[in-house]
Parts: structure tokens; sequence; C-alpha cells
């Protein structure tokens, strides 16, 4: 029997190895809070050394496929637009992108790949502001909230805000574009599987951009490329699609939430770094 406003169900999450030390803790845990307190993420109930209690919410997680729906898609945008307007009390230089980068190579130091510099220039030169991001958006860490599915609107809810950092905008949008192409429940190894054909098209990512632009007004059948200007998002987005990790058979590699100074989490193997999608 509850008590007061006390919830009848929660959710209990305990810390793995992707959080190490005092210092991911307390962002973690005031992230959390700020997020649940601007109905970005579940709400916050209690938190303690090993983890934390969070609002249970019936949900189930969104598949591949539902990315590609427009709808979905329209909302996703809306929500990382949101995202990257906030203003958080954290460290407001882009360190995490290239902390991950760094972190990848030294696991894969055997292969022969062009240096670090080359990319960090590339990277650094090109225009895309550093907002707060989420860093991982793909449909494992998209709710689609069960008793919203019929709705037009407000369906979904980010979870999951271990990489959550200021970066590069153009990264959080580059990344999820290439989450498309990605299948997280392919039943042999190495578990997941990279279908290049179901890269978003020009006509996709300009939904997804007007959205991001004018998440309130712009319906998806709306936007058409000239509508974005020069200052549409997409133009930034190259700076997500220019790296990314495809592992081979042997590697299945996760950075550790706070980089530097976390102890890395590779189970083991090797990979390969190729450029995916460069142009849009």
């Amino acid at each position: 029997r509850s008590v007061r406003d006390e919830p009848r169900a929660v959710l209990l999450r305990v810390y793995g190895a992707i959080l190490q030390g005092l210092d991911s803790l307390v962002l973690q845990s005031v992230m959390f809070a700020v997020l649940a307190e601007r109905a970005l993420g579940p709400r916050l109930f209690g938190v303690f050394p090993e983890g934390r209690l969070e609002q249970y919410i019936p949900s189930r997680r969104l598949r591949t496929e539902d990315l590609r729906d427009p709808d979905i898609s329209g909302e996703i945008a809306v929500k990382m637009s949101r995202f990257h307007r906030m203003v958080m009390p954290f460290n407001k230089e882009p360190k995490w992108l290239f902390g991950t980068m760094e972190w990848y190579l030294e696991q894969i130091s055997e292969l022969t790949v062009l240096p670090i510099g080359i990319h960090r220039d590339l990277l650094e030169s090109t225009p895309s502001p550093v907002v707060f991001c989420h860093n991982d958006v793909q449909e494992g860490n998209i709710l689609l909230l069960a008793e919203r599915e019929a709705s037009s609107s407000d369906k979904l809810m980010l979870i999951d805000f271990e990489y959550s950092s200021y970066n590069y905008r153009g990264f959080d949008i580059g990344n999820h574009f290439c989450e498309w192409t990605y299948d997280y429940t392919h039943h042999s190894w190495p578990f997941f599987k990279a279908i290049p054909e179901n890269y978003p098209s020009r006509e996709q990512q300009v939904g997804l951009g007007g959205h991001w632009l004018h998440p309130r007004s712009v319906g998806w059948g709306s936007m058409r490329p000239t509508a974005l200007g020069s200052h549409q998002p997409l133009q930034h987005a190259r700076l997500g699609e220019r790296w990314k990790l495809l592992p081979g058979k042997e590697l299945r590699a996760k950075p550790p939430a706070s980089l530097p100074g976390s102890a890395p989490v590779l189970q083991q193997g090797r990979g390969r770094i190729v450029p995916l999608h460069w142009a849009l």
C-alpha cells in the first residue's frame, strides 16, 4: 500500500563497470535528476552508492525498423532538440568525443590507421556548435510509452544517459543516422548486424532536421531540402558520420562513461575503423 504519492512500482538500477569513481556517480545523479525534473527522463526516487531507484515506465524499447517510421523519427528529433537546448551544470568543453576516439585507438593500436591528430583537426574545423548531447540515441535507448502508443506526439522517452555530455551537435545527429544501419537483436555472433543500405535517405534526413528546427510546428510532409536553409543542423551531421567503429568478429568494446580516468570496459578483440557515408 502506497503512502501519499509513493510509487507502487520502481525500477532498481545497479551500477556496473560503466560507472566508476565518485565523480562519475555524482555527475550521473545530478544529470538524471535534472532530466527527470524537465520531463526528459524517468523520475528519480532515490540514490545510493551502488545504484538508484527510478520511475518504472510501462513501455517497450524501439526496434531498428521503428527508426524509419516518420512519426517516430520526427519525435526523436524533437527530443534531441530539447536536449540540445538545455543548459546543464557541467563542463562545457567537448571532451567526450575525442576521449572516446583515443580510447578506441588504444585498444586497436596494432592496426594501421591515420594519426588521430588528422581526424581531430578535421572534426574541430566543422562549424558544429557544442551543446548538451545524449551521445547514444539508438533504438535500445528510446522507450515507446505503453499508454501513449496511439498518440501522435510525446509517446517516446530517451533513457540511459551514461554517455551524455557537452559535445558537438553534429555528432549526436550523425551518430543517430548511423544507428539506422545497426540491428542489435541479431542472434548470431557478434550479435549485431550492419545493414548500410538502411542509412536514411536525403528526404528522411531533411524530415528529421525539420522537426529538430521546428519541434512544435513542422510536420514530416511539409519539409523540403531547400526549406532548411544554410543553418540546418544536417550540415553538421557529417561530424557524427566521419568516424564509425565497425567491430570485427572478435571486438565487443564499449568505452567507459567518463573519459579519461575510468577503467576500460573492453572484452577482447580486434577491429577496424572506416569512414561511413561521408556525403549527405
